[in-house]
């Protein structure tokens, strides 16, 4: 379900640090398209990832969150994963 009315309301509020309380967040990296969003950066050594697409009125998506140490194990997991997600639609 649509978080908070809009893809872009909720790639704003992700943008600016997530849903809930992230004051030590740093954004590396955001992209808004048309139907879809990417949010990814660094929190306290996590490195975390989040990709969204809206399907008619329901966002669907996936999160990931690992340690900076492994970042080169699981980049290369979430490019995959990411090449591989598409609209359902």
């Amino acid at each position: 379900v649509l978080l908070n009315g809009s893809l872009d309301a909720e790639f704003e509020e992700v943008a600016r640090g997530g849903i809930g309380d992230h004051p030590l967040r740093v954004v590396t990296y955001k992209k808004l398209g048309n139907n879809w969003y990417v949010v990814s950066g660094v929190e306290q050594g996590m490195v975390f990832y989040t990709k969204r697409l809206q399907v008619g009125d329901q966002f669907i998506g996936f999160d990931f969150t690992y340690p900076e140490s492994q970042r080169q194990t699981w980049d290369k997991v979430t490019s995959q994963i990411n090449a591989d997600f598409k609209s359902t639609r």
